[in-house]
């Protein structure tokens, strides 16, 4: 595709089947995204000053509980989230909102159930991690890796930015927006300076679990544990090329550290929470989430609904001498 590359670079295997892009869906998408890039559309004038309104990113490390913590949030919480439709609008959010509002109404976060496949949801309202929009506005596609150096910050186009988050999706919501992309941890001091009133809400969960999902999720999409899958920190490429276990490990153990010394820069609000503790009570940790947005000066409060009950999923087994070089490096720490 000439445009716009369907096939991240940072994938270094064929999915199988059941994970597989379909050429002639992302073709299409392409095409009609270019189409109505430019096209001006009539918009109602905020009722507020979309600096005042808080932007929410949930990060983590892969497997740690994201997904599920996006959907609790875009659930139960008074914000706009990217669904499934207005994701298929990257390069123009505001036309995809006003499709999702048009089709679904305002109960549309309703339909969301609490069920995914490695990051995935099916239902149309179900939040989308909004890959491509990150993509186009983060240069990614030509760094090593997702945590992108000064130098290549530096190129970033603020301006574009900074008004795709602004106009085209805060003040179309008119309310606080939550977005679920691991990759924007790495980026929170250049985030936060587009918009000061954003959050980075930080689930963590144990490393352990959470690299024995990765080697999971690299089996279910590329049929190997061999082949690599997802955030890739600033040290990538590691060196540990046919060592599966030692290569998750330093992925789960940079990311983390990379995420805790970019949440704590200057300026950077941040806050931690644990699948373990969403797991156990959902209403407390959106409570805690809803007082923390409630400091940028804005009403927040919780969602009338019942909270479902939750338990932590264990993850797949492995083989036992995988199991055991994942645990031996990351008890090593390397």
């Amino acid at each position: 595709m000439n445009r716009f590359q369907a096939q991240d670079p940072h994938e270094s295997g064929k999915r199988l089947p059941r994970f597989a892009k379909q050429d002639r869906d992302e073709l299409f998408l392409d095409e009609l995204n270019q189409a109505f890039r430019h096209i001006p559309f009539t918009t109602a004038p905020a009722s507020l000053s979309v600096e005042q309104l808080p932007i929410l990113y949930i990060v983590g490390v892969p497997r740690s509980g994201t997904t599920l913590l996006s959907q609790l949030v875009s659930r139960y919480c008074p914000v706009g989230y990217i669904n499934n439709l207005i994701a298929r609008c990257w390069l123009r959010p505001s036309v995809g909102i006003a499709l999702s509002r048009c089709l679904f109404g305002d109960r549309a976060r309703e339909g969301i159930t609490f069920h995914s496949s490695y990051g995935a949801t099916q239902e149309v309202v179900g939040p989308h991690e909004f890959g491509y929009f990150w993509r186009h506005w983060l240069p990614l596609d030509q760094a090593p890796n997702h945590h992108l150096s000064p130098i290549a910050l530096a190129g970033l186009d603020e301006i574009g930015l900074k008004g795709a988050l602004e106009q085209e999706i805060l003040s179309i919501f008119e309310k606080p927006v939550v977005f679920k992309n691991v990759i924007c941890g790495f980026h929170a001091t250049s985030l936060t300076k587009l918009h000061p009133a954003s959050l980075f809400i930080h689930i963590t969960r144990d490393l352990h679990a959470a690299a024995t999902s990765i080697l999971e999720a690299r089996r279910q999409f590329y049929g190997s544990y061999d082949v690599w899958w997802s955030l890739k920190p600033s040290s990538y490429p590691f060196g540990h090329r046919g060592d599966p276990g030692a290569e998750v490990a330093q992925q789960v153990l940079d990311c983390r550290k990379e995420f805790d010394l970019e949440l704590a820069q200057p300026g950077v609000q941040a806050m931690t929470v644990t699948y373990e503790d969403l797991c156990a009570s959902p209403a407390a940790v959106l409570d805690a989430i809803c007082e923390r947005v409630r400091m940028f000066g804005v009403p927040f409060q919780r969602l009338d609904g019942d909270l479902p009950n939750l338990t932590p999923t264990p993850p797949s087994p492995l083989p036992e001498n995988l199991h055991r070089r994942l645990q031996e490096c990351l008890a090593t720490g390397r």
